[in-house]
């Protein structure tokens, strides 16, 4: 069961990473996040916009900016946060039996496509990988910067005519801790910040099929997680011609 438990938050945490691509073009590119907008994201993948936690420096997390840069095939990502870049844990393997001990880390990803290759750019305490499809490579400490509120990554481009498509980042922090059995989380924390901002993507709305005229009608709704910031606007169309929001 702990290894269906693991294997669920990393669909989570990889679900979000794939909602977070949004095209940003360019070759040499600067993407700019509104602050103040990390997430929190319970077990059921509902959210709540954050500015504060007793485990973690929420600034630490909170980007302000990212930058992408190319020289032949040399590829260098940025990102700044409103704090500092935090070294903490390790970068999360599934399928690894180590990860079975309760989980406490602060990863930053970027995720690039270029004309040609999708890149995954991964960093967690002094470590880091570059993932392109089924390959895997770890960087070394002359690939990575850390200064203060600074990550700066370099590595090389797989093919010498990929051109640059888009890119987003995202700041995370995880904590997981395992019931003695294995089989529960005894503490669940997911903080997050994306840039860019997803566009807002429901997963539902509904409400009832009949009423009275006159009648309040109650309308229950949710949306895909860290997609939008809030407050939201909503428009209801009855099927009448009428319409309230």
């Amino acid at each position: 069961m702990k290894h269906s438990n693991l294997l669920l938050i990393t669909m989570i945490i990889s679900s979000l990473l794939l909602i977070a691509t949004n095209p940003v073009l360019a070759a040499d590119e600067t993407i700019t996040d509104m602050i103040e907008d990390v997430s929190s994201v319970d077990f059921n993948q509902q959210t709540t916009v954050v500015t504060s936690h007793p485990d973690i420096n929420v600034s630490n997390i909170d980007i302000v900016e990212a930058t992408y840069s190319q020289i032949g095939t040399q590829a260098t990502v940025t990102l700044q946060v409103r704090g500092v870049i935090e070294n903490r844990g390790k970068i999360i393997d599934a399928y690894s039996d180590d990860t079975f001990a309760p989980l406490n880390f602060v990863e930053y990803d970027f995720s690039l496509s270029t004309t040609e290759q999708d890149y995954t750019i991964s960093y967690a305490n002094q470590s880091g990988q570059v993932s392109n499809g089924l390959d895997t490579t770890n960087l070394t400490s002359a690939d990575f910067t850390v200064t203060g509120d600074t990550l700066s990554i370099t590595f090389q481009l797989t093919g010498p005519d990929e051109v640059y498509d888009n890119m987003s980042v995202t700041s995370m922090f995880v904590k997981m801790n395992f019931t003695a059995t294995g089989e529960d989380f005894t503490d669940f924390v997911y903080l997050s910040d994306i840039a860019p901002n997803p566009a807002l993507e429901i997963m539902e709305a509904y409400g009832p099929s009949v009423g009275a005229v006159g009648e309040t009608i109650q309308f229950n709704g949710s949306i895909i997680p860290l997609t939008g910031q809030p407050p939201y606007q909503y428009r209801w169309d009855f099927g009448d011609d009428s319409t309230a929001s």
